[in-house]
């Protein structure tokens, strides 16, 4: 008889091994309340992916190729969560260059999330009620222009910097994702 499987569909090994990342991804930056909550949210698309796989490695009409090639996916992708695991870990423990490279993570993830969020909604600012007159917006300078260009092409450079690392580490340091503010 195999492992059972609760009611959510994800066996308990991969609900543990989250929980062991979130407890290490707090500690990593030293439980600071802002810091986790922007490194958190940097893992989940990779979580997100893998459950999706294990679920789909749950079907039993499943071809065995494909099936054979998911699982190849699920068990290097845990070789990297371990990996990454230990970074944090190291992390916690240390305040070397894996202290360093979580804390810039962290500042990373509130940079970028500032940046589309003021590429998308524009620079956020309190609403005055005593303020009757109504100014148009100016338009963008030519250098403007040229710097956002620019802000969005680090931003990609950036990322592909952050993969190559990952390749060479055989470790995952997470994907930023936007999402939409709601309503």
């Amino acid at each position: 008889m195999g492992p059972t499987i609760p009611v959510h569909g994800l066996p308990h090994s991969f609900t543990s091994l989250y929980r062991l990342f979130l407890r290490t991804s707090s500690a990593a930056v030293l439980h600071h309340r802002m810091a986790t909550r922007y490194v958190r949210p940097l893992w989940k698309p990779t979580f997100r992916e893998a459950a999706n796989v294990i679920r789909r490695l749950q079907v039993p009409t499943l071809r065995s190729s494909e099936k054979a090639q998911l699982e190849r996916w699920l068990c290097l992708w845990e070789l990297s969560m371990d990996r990454t695991i230990s970074l944090l870990s190291t992390s916690a423990q240390s305040r070397g260059l894996p202290h360093k490279l979580t804390r810039n993570l962290s500042f990373l993830h509130f940079g970028f999330k500032k940046y589309q969020e003021n590429t998308r909604y524009g620079p956020t600012q309190p609403w005055n009620p005593r303020q009757q007159e109504y100014k148009p917006v100016r338009q963008a300078r030519p250098s403007q222009i040229k710097a956002e260009i620019f802000d969005g092409q680090s931003w990609g450079a950036l990322e592909e910097t952050a993969r190559m690392a990952e390749g060479k580490g055989r470790l995952t340091l997470g994907r930023m994702e936007f999402r939409l503010r709601k309503a």
